[in-house]
């Protein structure tokens, strides 16, 4: 699998570093944009463990929070897979990880980060690893939609690196999060949620203006003692992607999010 590390860019602990899904980082010389090589921070991280592209740096410690999906072995039901969640420390070092079992590889592409928690929502797609372990297919072609699966939330407690809370959310697909913060006992996070199956077969191709529909913009309040989960709908927002805000704010509250529609003229 080639690793274009095309989709998001940081720099962090003096280290200039670009993104991908299935592989680790390159670092780049900040002056030319020369390409160094691959980023392992110091050992922290291997050439068969995986970062995702859009890891958080929190403002009030510094820290970056990451994640990858990973294949850890071969046990009686098939391949082990984990979440692993990184903590990257002002030095540019893993300076804390914690593993997590899953029963299936997941579709997970973003999370929302508070400045105790990160949560993670594995959406209503499955995948079949066999053809792309073996060269003969793409993720992209074993991709499939199950419209009964409900979305699986996990939420990480990153002052101790273990899982706080576990919830489930009706059917549906998330790629992006928008910003996330702590209210009392909850976990706010705004983000993009649809059940439309037209959105999914656009996953392929995010980049295509002409298959940009998006999704509507959600509020979801986690209650992190509990597992109660409340959500309010935006419905004066016109559908959209690739939300954004004042980076400043990550793991706070924000006054705006910024996203991409396509809009009728």
């Amino acid at each position: 699998m080639a690793n274009t590390a095309n989709t998001s860019v940081s720099w962090h602990g003096e280290k200039l570093c670009a993104f991908y899904e299935g592989g680790q980082p390159y670092r780049l010389d900040p002056s030319t944009l020369e390409t160094m090589g691959k980023e392992l921070y110091e050992g922290g991280l291997t050439s068969a463990r995986t970062m995702s592209a859009h890891g958080k740096i929190n403002p009030k410690t510094g820290h970056q929070i990451n994640f990858g999906i990973n294949i850890t072995g071969l046990g009686l039901t098939g391949l082990k897979l984990t979440l692993d969640v990184y903590d990257i420390n002002l030095q540019g070092r893993i300076a804390r990880t914690c593993r997590i079992p899953l029963s299936e590889f997941p579709f997970l592409h973003d999370f929302g980060l508070t400045e105790n928690y990160a949560l993670f929502l594995f959406s209503s797609i499955s995948f079949s690893l066999a053809g792309p372990l073996l060269g003969t297919k793409t993720l992209k072609d074993t991709m499939g939609y199950r419209m009964g699966q409900p979305v699986q939330g996990i939420i990480v407690d990153l002052r101790t690196m273990r899982v706080a809370q576990t919830f489930e959310l009706p059917p549906g697909i998330v790629v992006h999060f928008g910003n996330s913060c702590e209210v009392g006992d909850e976990i706010v996070t705004d983000l993009i949620q649809s059940n439309d199956v037209q959105n999914f077969s656009g996953l392929g191709d995010v980049f295509s203006i002409d298959r940009l529909t998006g999704g509507p913009i959600y509020r979801y309040r986690c209650n992190v003692k509990t597992g109660e989960v409340r959500h309010e709908f935006y419905c004066h927002a016109p559908h959209g992607e690739f939300p954004a805000w004042n980076r400043r704010t990550t793991g706070c509250r924000s006054k705006f999010l910024y996203y991409v529609a396509a809009l009728d003229n």
